[in-house]
């Protein structure tokens, strides 16, 4: 298993099972699930096929299923995937959930969905791995779908380098040496979202523990 996937299995098998909601708290799960309904409803998507990227024991995906949405829920840690069927059985809803590493090419055909779900997914890609990721994403919407995302733009603030083993001129943090967050700035950001191909229907920045882009985004042909 690769270094970085290694650190978040390690994560998942600490915290499944126990009064965790997922990787985030309760609070900021229900605050990402309610922005997402906000953005979906503003570009009048009420249901069909989404996907959740990087689903934790995904809560995202399933609060859309229970909207009746079709949904998928795809992570590279396998204890993540399988805490989320876990809480799919427990909650009576039925969602697909997949372990496959988002850097890779995805596990979809082209032009499965009207809706991709970026919860914090993101910032953990750096160089080659970013293009990647955002052509697939590209790849997999249908030509009248949105791809929302949620990443950490700008930089932590200088009091907190240390703490995070940030590298500002690499602009990266790391753990155990591992590569992790990846902080670009938000006009660096929408420039690189418009170059893979997405028109950018809105945007804002909201500050919480980091400074946090929420991005509406339709595929451009």
């Amino acid at each position: 298993m690769e270094a970085q996937q290694e650190l978040f299995e390690r994560r998942y098998a600490q915290i499944a099972g126990t009064d965790r909601v997922g990787w985030s708290d309760e609070v900021t799960s229900a605050f990402a699930i309610g922005m997402f309904q906000k953005q979906l409803t503003a570009v009048g998507l009420s249901g069909g096929d989404l996907v959740e990227l990087g689903c934790g024991r995904g809560n995202i995906a399933l609060a859309f299923a229970r909207l009746g949405w079709r949904s998928v829920g795809v992570d590279f840690a396998p204890t993540a995937v399988r805490w989320a069927q876990e809480f799919a059985t427990e909650q009576g809803l039925e969602a697909e959930f997949r372990v496959a590493d988002l850097r890779e090419p995805w596990p979809f055909d082209t032009e499965s969905f009207d809706a991709v779900l970026d919860a914090n997914c993101l910032h953990f890609f750096h160089g080659d791995n970013r293009r990647r990721f955002l052509d697939e994403a590209h790849r997999v919407l249908r030509p009248s779908g949105y791809f929302l995302v949620s990443t950490i733009v700008n930089q932590p603030d200088p009091e907190h380098w240390e703490m995070l083993r940030y590298d500002p001129d690499a602009r990266i943090t790391r753990q155990d040496g591992v590569p992790l967050n990846c902080y670009v700035d938000a006009p660096d950001l929408i420039g690189e979202l418009a170059e893979a191909g997405f028109r950018v229907v809105s945007s804002v920045v909201e500050s919480r523990d980091h400074p946090i882009m929420w991005a509406t985004l339709r595929k451009s042909m």
